[in-house]
């Protein structure tokens, strides 16, 4: 799963299932989990993810949360962002190797 908007500024890879995410803050700064549990008070946000995902595919742990399906197939939503979004043109400084330093994993 993409994240934008957030930071996973702690995400422990070994931990079980549903658990993994021990830090994750919005870009403005409000703290959304910290020590691996919802704050209270945090804001509700939205998540874009793919039928399958939603669905609880791969394990994730939706918890039969309510989604949309938008009707649209994960090639259809690629090639609306690539010609639609970016113009056709993906540049490899857009995308470092290294990444954005949003993810550290521990």
């Amino acid at each position: 799963m993409q994240h934008c908007g957030v930071e996973l500024t702690s995400w422990y890879l070994a931990a079980p299932t549903g658990v993994g995410q021990r830090e994750i803050t919005r870009k403005d700064g409000t703290v959304l989990v910290s020590g691996g549990a919802v704050v209270s008070g945090a804001p509700a946000v939205t998540i874009a993810v793919t039928t399958f995902l939603a669905t609880g595919g791969d394990q994730y742990p939706f918890r039969g949360a309510p989604f949309t399906n938008l009707g649209l197939s994960s090639q259809q939503t690629l090639f609306n962002y690539i010609f639609h979004t970016l113009k056709g043109l993906i540049s490899a400084a857009d995308y470092p190797e290294s990444g954005e330093g949003r993810i550290t994993k521990l």
